[in-house]
């Protein structure tokens, strides 16, 4: 019965397309939310191309969940999923702005991994698309700072206060 029920709510979920109810039901625990976004037919439709959209949204939520799970669990293996989630949403969407947030949350993972030099070529890669990519000069800046490079924050700090003169962390 338990997986006839949970068949019903994948279907739902996916028909409904509502990125709270897979933020609810992935902090509750349920795997099926994950599979729930994942399990996306392309039938042609405009229905679908709005799916997909939403599906990189829910992709970020739940990585997102899945790092605030980690933090409070203090448990890294969950920084694992975090990552090839968020690393799906950089590779297939075209939408700046969902990059952008999965960069910047891939950078923190990166920074409580103590994986200072992925954060540092990960920040790198956003400047060369935007170099003015606030999140991206926020995590360059500390993640030189836990690499030993202090001109270079010293550096990044003036160019972060140039572009953005009310800036104070």
């Amino acid at each position: 019965a338990a997986g006839v029920l949970e068949g019903l709510v994948v279907e739902a979920v996916l028909r409904v397309g509502d990125a709270d109810l897979v933020h609810q039901l992935h902090r509750a625990g349920a795997g099926l939310a994950l599979a729930a976004v994942l399990v996306l037919e392309d039938d042609g439709s405009e229905k679908y191309k709005i799916r997909k959209r939403n599906q990189y949204y829910q992709l970020y939520t739940i990585a997102n969940c899945r790092y605030h799970q980690a933090i409070s669990r203090k448990d890294d293996s969950l920084f694992s999923e975090s990552e090839q989630l968020l690393r799906r949403v950089i590779d297939e969407s075209d939408e700046l702005q969902s990059k952008r947030s999965c960069y910047y949350l891939l950078g923190h993972i990166y920074i409580r991994l103590h994986r200072y030099e992925d954060c540092f070529f990960l920040s790198q890669e956003e400047l060369k698309k935007d170099p003015e990519a606030f999140g991206a000069l926020v995590l360059r800046l500390e993640s030189n700072y836990y690499l030993s490079n202090d001109q270079q924050v010293i550096d990044d700090y003036h160019e972060i206060t140039q572009i953005y003169p009310g800036f104070v962390r």
